[in-house]
């Protein structure tokens, strides 16, 4: 991941990667194409083109697979990407840009996704306008799947397509829209003043019921799943006195067997794990555990045979006064982080970094 040496919008970076259940509904495969070339590739996928997910990705001999946004300039002076446009039930276009070093070979994938959690519609923006969307979504945004679109609604112009906001045509022109400042309820949609191919644009948003499952099974053995509530950073720590300590609730998507306890943990030292179900009774004689790094330290239950369904809490309790601390996400509060003194549990306002590995039976 390269953040260009000008950029005022990226102080931090997250990279996400799902293994798809299946394989997409039309891929083009890799295929060459020129400067400023366009080339149209056909689908044939009938049915609502506003069901559709686009992904466009390039390759080349040194940068290998990458993605970049149209019109952007390259450190060393020169304009890249390629975009892609005209979507309809039977094809799309995808066009490189003169200047491009990067894309000798795109690749274009369309998939028809479960519905969105929510979904815009088409709504108008105007050209240097910033529309704000809500969605009421709730919960973590952190953990939202976004896409975003636009629509050139003139009768000869480019129907749905997607640039990236500012970049710059072979024309000289800027064009394009972004999305930004999302949060639990709204989300913005920005067009470049000068665009004249996004006088609409359409937002979706996918819930990732703060957990990623890949119900896969092959040859009759499931893959062990992760469940996770914080968004993976690190903003603040906790730690607390010896006998005491925290917990995180957990949801199973149905009978499953917990495999791991994962703790990201500061100035690691011996903890006491605990599972507890749902009336905070132990499902486990709780043990000592060793953890001995900085960041995430897993906790091997599979021994124990912890047989789950629905609701179930997973956490540890102190050997040592504040020693170590538990690492705290305090982006989106989930509802779901407790602070355990004996029978008295104390819900935060903030995500543990705790985690949960089970394997679906």
């Amino acid at each position: 991941v390269l953040r260009y040496r000008d950029d005022t919008a990226a102080d931090r970076i997250r990279v996400r990667i799902w293994i798809p259940t299946d394989t997409p509904d039309y891929c083009s495969g890799w295929t060459p194409i020129a400067q400023s070339q366009m080339i149209t590739f056909t689908h044939n996928l009938g049915g609502d083109v506003d069901d559709y997910v686009v992904g466009l990705q390039f390759r080349n001999a040194v940068q290998g697979v990458n993605q970049r946004a149209y019109g952007g300039l390259e450190i060393g002076g020169h304009y890249y990407g390629a975009y892609w446009q005209n979507l309809t039930t039977t094809a799309l276009s995808v066009f490189r840009h003169s200047d491009d070093a990067f894309a000798d070979e795109v690749r274009v994938c369309v998939s028809r996704p479960d519905p969105p959690d929510f979904d815009s519609g088409w709504v108008d923006v105007a050209p240097g306008e910033t529309r704000t969307i809500t969605h009421n979504l709730g919960g973590n945004p952190n953990l939202y799947l976004i896409r975003a679109a636009s629509r050139d609604t003139a009768l000869d112009g480019v129907g749905i397509n997607h640039r990236g906001a500012g970049g710059v045509n072979d024309s000289g022109t800027r064009s394009g829209g972004k999305w930004q400042n999302l949060n639990a309820t709204t989300i913005d949609i920005f067009r470049r003043p000068e665009d004249t191919f996004a006088d609409q644009a359409r937002a979706s948003i996918w819930l990732r019921e703060h957990r990623i499952y890949l119900p896969i099974v092959t040859n009759n053995h499931s893959f062990p799943l992760e469940l996770a509530y914080d968004d993976g950073t690190l903003d603040t720590t906790a730690s607390w006195e010896t006998g005491k300590g925290f917990a995180v609730r957990f949801t199973s998507p149905g009978q499953a067997q917990i495999q791991y306890a994962r703790y990201y943990l500061q100035d690691p030292r011996p903890i006491e794990v605990h599972v507890w179900d749902t009336e905070h009774n132990d499902l486990i004689t709780p043990f000592q555990a060793t953890c001995t790094q900085d960041g995430w330290n897993d906790v091997d239950l599979s021994t124990h045979n912890i047989v789950v369904n629905g609701d179930f809490y997973l956490g540890f309790l102190y050997l040592e006064d504040y020693r170590p601390t538990l690492g705290v996400d305090t982006s989106a509060p989930d509802s779901r982080s407790f602070e355990v003194d004996d029978a008295y549990w104390e819900p935060q306002g903030a995500n543990y970094m705790i985690r949960a590995v089970i394997v679906p039976q």
